[in-house]
């Protein structure tokens, strides 16, 4: 076997007349922690009836023959595969979260929305009564298993849904017994096993938090798939929540965005720690059940806020279904949207918060394009670029900003605080779900004003997600400067694209000195590009033995090209036995190579119940092989309604077999309409198993 094809995280690219094609929906290409670092490549299929699945690393030539499970990888030449990812850590080497026992636990500390105040916009806020959801005994059922097994409890909804508090009420009421850990955004969770195992030692167990789960992923370090897989094993339960249109993305299996492969790059962690893990869903409208459990809590309780938050949404019916639901009433959501659209066209001179309105307009464009909180200078500067006529009287940028930061309905401010001393300030999470396009100004204001290596890095990461490499070039670059690993590494990508190999080695090398085992990755590649193989296994081994499942997967690769398969298959194993679906299906093809077809539908088996599609087309070959067509049929229809696209052409030849024309064109042209594949079926005629 040889080394395989370029990895960046799916898109096409080219380079000296060679060009490796994309495959978004086989193992999957990302800029983040957990991703894979190489393509499946292709073998070519003789005539035998039953062809083995593709393996890792096969050599192959610019043309495509039979049967293939992978991508095309054209040309003869290895492109030094290289990986940038998103994320940021703090500088210090720890854990940096808070811990407190449950039972002491303030439900606001944990990210539950405020709820509005039953005395007007000046009035203070209120606990409201907890009505149950018709998801609660699942909920709550998923967390107390996890209290005894470990495992991830994931639960998914709208902003102001309410699925953070029936999160915490699950927690809370099955568990009180276990300590609370939760993670900063940002903070770096290389040492998070080891805290928790500490705090474990003398309470019954630990319960890592993680509300709004995409905020570890866009600037935390080290959350994938691999560590959760390894906290489960340790019994640690793992409660997170996640917005709806970012586990909408994590779940498309094709997705798309400005940012091209960068876009692809972003998804593909979350993609990994979403895959196989069913989703609680807490929807946004009340069900008639849940209101009228909400009617009777209310009543018990004298909640009047509650009361009114469900009578408000029966009298939002539109031809029967509702525009806001009740916990969006209830952190007065609607309201503050509201307040902040009037503002725009209202006079200053009449009390009116014209200037107000744009500070908030440029707030929620800041948090776009990766500025997580702003101070008053960065929002002075950015509201200038939103038209602001005269005739409109504003009001100074100081009564504005008092505005904007005033807690209103008893629930928060269109801005929030988010220092003790009131000196930054973040929008309110619903207003981000409002598009409006973002200013080209914005970016270099944004810039002038971001010194630290983190805030650079996250804009140029937002920048790249919407192609502009120019402006994602300069806040790397500066973000590298102040020694920024993750600027290193994917500045180095960009580099490396423009030829610049020598600045791009440097760069990766300066990160991998300092821990940063993406780089030693990375590097490693980059030496088996050259033909470097020892310098590449150098770097490998730096980045497993700090637990780096792609290092593990990449290494075994070397070794198996080199012939040494005991070796290979040891650190196969142990990609695997961390939770490395790409690590399991590639021990699966050696093994098969071996003749060990069971323990290779056993680790298909798990990679694919784990949302592997990979592993499912694999699943299918083999069953096809063995004449067991119902079965390969199960695997290939799982595939393709993943969006495999080689899944879909694979069911389609089995159904034109069976004669079932009809449903076989449905996924011809499924496949066709899917990016991605220079994959050709075989001709009519032609044997395909």
């Amino acid at each position: 076997m040889v080394g395989a094809g370029l990895w960046w995280g799916g898109g096409v690219f080219s380079r000296q007349g060679w060009e490796a094609t994309p495959w978004v929906a086989a193992v999957a290409g990302f800029l983040l922690a957990g991703a894979p670092v190489w393509v499946w490549a292709l073998r070519r299929e003789e005539s035998a009836p039953a062809p083995a699945p593709v393996p890792p690393g096969a050599q192959v030539d610019s043309s495509v023959a039979g049967d293939v499970t992978g991508v095309a990888v054209q040309g003869g030449a290895f492109l030094s595969p290289v990986t940038i990812y998103q994320g940021e850590r703090e500088p210090t080497s720890t854990v940096s979260a808070w811990l407190a026992p449950v039972t002491e636990v303030d439900l606001y500390q944990v990210g539950v929305h405020r709820s509005r105040s039953a005395n007007g916009p000046e009035g203070p806020g209120v606990v409201t009564a907890y009505a149950d959801r018709d998801v609660d005994k699942d909920l709550r059922s998923r967390v107390a298993a996890a209290g005894c097994d470990g495992g991830l409890v994931l639960v998914v909804g709208g902003s102001a849904a309410g699925k953070t508090r029936a999160a915490w009420q699950a927690v809370a009421t099955q568990l009180p017994d276990h300590r609370l850990l939760v993670p900063n955004a940002g903070a770096d969770l290389a040492h998070l096993l080891e805290r928790v195992r500490a705090e474990a030692a003398d309470c019954a167990g630990v319960v890592v938090w993680l509300d709004d789960m995409d905020r570890h992923l866009n600037t935390g370090r080290n959350l994938t798939a691999a560590l959760i897989h390894t906290l489960t094993q340790e019994r640690v339960v793992v409660v997170a929540t996640l917005r709806q249109g970012p586990y909408d993305t994590y779940r498309a299996t094709t997705p798309t965005g400005q940012g091209g492969a960068e876009e692809l790059a972003r998804i593909q962690t979350g993609q990994d720690l979403v895959r196989g893990v069913e989703a609680v869903r807490v929807e946004r409208v009340w069900t008639p059940d849940e209101l009228a459990n909400g009617t009777r809590i209310a009543a018990e309780r004298g909640d009047v806020v509650l009361a009114d938050a469900v009578a408000r949404q029966l009298r939002g019916l539109t031809d029967g279904v509702a525009e806001h639901g009740v916990a969006e009433y209830l952190a007065a959501a609607p309201e503050l949207v509201a307040l902040w659209q009037h503002a725009r066209d209202s006079l200053g001179s009449e009390s009116g918060h014209p200037r107000g309105h744009r500070l908030v307009a440029a707030s929620v464009d800041l948090a776009r394009i990766g500025v997580g909180s702003a101070d008053a200078g960065l929002l002075e500067a950015a509201h200038a670029h939103y038209p602001l006529p005269a005739s409109s009287r504003p009001e100074s940028f100081a009564r504005a900003l008092e505005w904007a930061g005033a807690v209103r309905f008893g629930a928060s401010g269109l801005l929030i605080p988010t220092t003790t001393d009131n000196t930054r300030w973040r929008p309110f999470d619903y207003l981000l779900d409002t598009a409006t396009p973002v200013p080209d100004p914005l970016w270099d204001t944004a810039l002038t004003h971001t010194t630290d290596g983190a805030g650079l890095f996250s804009i140029g990461l937002a920048a790249s997600r919407v192609g502009l490499a120019a402006i994602a070039e300069t806040a790397w670059t500066r973000a590298a400067e102040a020694d920024n690993t993750f600027a290193m590494v994917n500045l180095g990508f960009l580099l490396w694209g423009r030829g610049e190999d020598e600045e791009a080695e440097t760069l990766w090398r300066r990160a991998a000195e300092a821990g940063e085992t993406r780089a030693m990755v990375n590097l490693g590649l980059l030496f088996k590009g050259r033909g470097e193989d020892g310098e590449a296994e150098t770097w490998y081994l730096r980045a497993t033995a700090a637990g780096d499942t792609r290092a593990m997967i990449n290494l075994g690769l070397l070794l198996e090209d080199r012939g040494e398969e005991e070796e290979a298959e040891t650190w196969y194993r142990r990609g695997a036995e961390a939770g490395d679906t790409n690590a399991m299906v590639g021990l699966g093809f050696l093994l098969s190579g071996r003749g060990e077809d069971e323990e290779a539908e056993t680790l298909w088996r798990r990679a694919a119940e784990a949302g592997d599609t990979f592993a499912m087309v694999n699943l299918g070959i083999l069953y096809k092989g063995r004449g067991e067509e119902e079965e390969a049929e199960t695997w290939y229809r799982r595939g393709a309604e993943a969006g495999h696209t080689r899944a879909m052409v694979k069911l389609e030849l089995l159904l034109k077999e069976r004669g079932e024309e009809e449903e076989a064109e449905v996924w011809q042209r499924r496949a066709a309409e899917t990016e991605a594949t220079n994959l050709v079926p075989p001709k009519d005629g032609q044997q395909d198993s």
